[in-house]
């Protein structure tokens, strides 16, 4: 067993990612019946279904060791005023705090060195792979189930989509800059 595999944070959020999987295909077609009060449903089974596909391809990601290069951030300074105004300092603060902090949130020390911050770097550009690969999946996903006429389910996924994916590619850019500017 691997040292990542004995930290109890990796077994939590493996153990989840299938609790999510096995909800979803369990709880798919009672949430396709348009008869009942199923719609009810459809938000708590939009954002599972978000972080299931999140999950699963950074759970590949890491199981391949697929590790993109590192170019430089190459993110101009209107990107940045753009993430800020869209709310990514709310949504990092957001990510760092409580319970979703202390279970899914990265432990960043206070100081680091610039052998780390490269490192650091180098892990932002694989989540931020990893979560753009799952935002357009979701969005196709989305489209699909739009042509069904789920007008209300394509709603969910694409609002889940856009906090579980989009901004943290954005949260994931924005921080990259950050580090290569303390890198300069």
């Amino acid at each position: 067993m691997s040292d990542r595999m004995r930290d109890p944070r990796s077994v939590l959020k493996l153990l989840v990612l299938l609790a999510l999987t096995i909800g979803l295909v369990v709880l798919q077609p009672v949430a396709a019946d348009r008869s009942s009060a199923a719609w009810l449903l459809v938000p708590p089974l939009a954002l599972a279904f978000n972080f299931a596909v999140s999950g699963w391809i950074v759970l590949l990601s890491k199981v391949l060791r697929i590790r993109p290069p590192t170019p430089d951030c190459g993110i101009s300074s209107g990107e940045l005023r753009l993430y800020e105004a869209l709310g990514v300092r709310v949504f990092k603060r957001f990510l760092r705090s409580g319970w979703y902090g202390s279970i899914w949130g990265p432990a960043l020390g206070k100081s680091a060195k610039a052998a780390s911050l490269e490192v650091l770097a180098a892990d932002m550009r694989s989540a931020e792979i990893a979560h753009a690969i799952a935002f357009a999946l979701v969005c196709l996903f989305s489209l699909f189930v739009l042509t069904t006429g789920r007008w209300s389910a394509a709603f969910w996924l694409v609002l889940c989509n856009i906090l579980i994916n989009a901004y943290p590619v954005m949260l994931q850019r924005y921080n990259r800059h950050r580090i290569f500017k303390a890198l300069d």
